[in-house]
């Protein structure tokens, strides 16, 4: 239960970890949409990584804009799915509970007005939270991606 609480589950990690761990660089930030910093992960502007404080110590999401020019953002588990940031849907169960499980509130719904204003105010970048099975419909719409057991 206290992995739970700081959304940490060390036998999910690999044991060569700290091998594999690559630290970003305190490169220039740039705001990008409702964002008011973003680090461009490769320096190509193809991956732009931004923070999304409030459900997780560290959370962050990324902008990736695909080979056909689509721009994905990676929400992470910022948001439970997409219609918990729909302005019109904020009485729903996962609403309330992805709140209680917030190591910050306040910052959760900071991070949920952003990501609301991206929602509205950019229609083309299509968000992926991920715990979203409309997401995932968009990003395989034969739905091969529900589990067979």
């Amino acid at each position: 239960m206290a992995a739970l609480r700081v959304r940490l589950l060390p036998r999910l990690l690999p044991v060569d970890l700290a091998q594999r761990l690559v630290l970003l660089s305190d490169a220039e930030e740039q705001p990008i949409g409702p964002f008011p910093a973003s680090t461009d992960l490769f320096g190509d502007g193809s991956i732009r990584i931004v923070s999304l404080p409030g459900h997780a110590e560290g959370q962050i999401g990324a902008f990736v804009v695909g080979a056909d020019g689509v721009c994905w953002f990676l929400a992470a588990d910022a948001c439970w799915s997409l219609t918990t940031i729909s302005p019109n849907d904020q009485r729903q169960p996962s609403v309330h509970f992805h709140r209680i499980v917030a190591v910050d509130r306040k910052l959760q719904d900071e991070t949920y007005m952003r990501l609301r204003e991206l929602q509205r105010d950019f229609p083309d970048v299509v968000i992926i939270p991920s715990h979203c099975p409309a997401a995932a419909a968009t990003l395989l719409p034969t739905q091969k991606w529900k589990l067979h057991i």
